[in-house]
């Protein structure tokens, strides 16, 4: 379970043992790498929970994983576990098998890199989170403006290091919650992939993420 990411969304469908259904979205909050997942409780009516979200209760869960190729995760389970106090969460038992459904076909590199773009006739900085030749991802802070699909946007990263620039223009083709922050995903058009592959030749693997290359030291 190590290429989930903390934080990110998650699709449940719920079913009860007389066949009734209940689709909700959720926060995947974290694993313990032994038997379970932890899940935060959906924001629903007391009815509804105590109808649907029951210690035993048979449920799916999708949900997306960002690293590599990208995958659509789904499996399932069983909850069990039910906590609401001092926080609402429920647990699911980690399962022994995972569908994985590809969700491109190339390889998106983890990075931290800071940009800027341009939203509502300002400059916002974001943290892009992983990067292709064709693509990226950035996350924007919960107060942020928000884009739409099939926006026209564009990404300024600076080099750290040197006077240079990479202008990673393309459309916004997804977008999901990542705890409270939004991820946007980034088809990038001609000129945004010859200058993401600029980009990723200035960058060095440091054990978990691409980073800029450190300039040579100097005498």
């Amino acid at each position: 379970m190590d290429h989930l990411l903390q934080g990110g969304e998650a699709m449940v469908e719920v079913t009860t043992p007389i066949g009734q259904s209940h689709a909700i979205t959720t926060m995947l909050i974290g694993t313990d790498r032994q038997n379970y997942l932890y899940f935060s409780m959906p924001d629903l009516s007391a009815y509804h929970r105590n109808q649907f979200f029951v210690e035993g209760y048979r449920l799916s869960i999708n949900l997306i994983s960002e690293r590599g190729d990208g995958a659509m995760v789904h499996f399932d389970s069983k909850i069990e576990h039910m906590v609401l106090k001092p926080l609402q969460i429920f647990t699911v038992k980690l399962p022994n098998q995972i569908l994985l459904h590809p969700l491109r076909h190339e390889t998106r590199y983890p990075v931290d890199i800071t940009a800027q773009i341009m939203a509502a006739k300002r400059q916002l900085d974001v943290q892009v989170r992983d990067l292709s030749i064709k693509g990226c991802s950035f996350s924007i802070l919960p107060l942020a403006p928000q884009f739409a699909s099939n926006q026209a946007v564009m990404l300024r990263v600076a080099h750290p290091y040197r006077a240079q620039h990479f202008l990673l223009s393309g459309l916004i083709c997804n977008q999901r919650k990542m705890s409270a922050n939004t991820v946007y995903g980034v088809k990038f058009d001609r000129e945004g992939s010859r200058h993401s592959l600029e980009l990723l030749k200035c960058l060095e693997f440091n054990g978990s993420l691409m980073v800029f290359s450190q300039p040579p030291a100097t005498n």
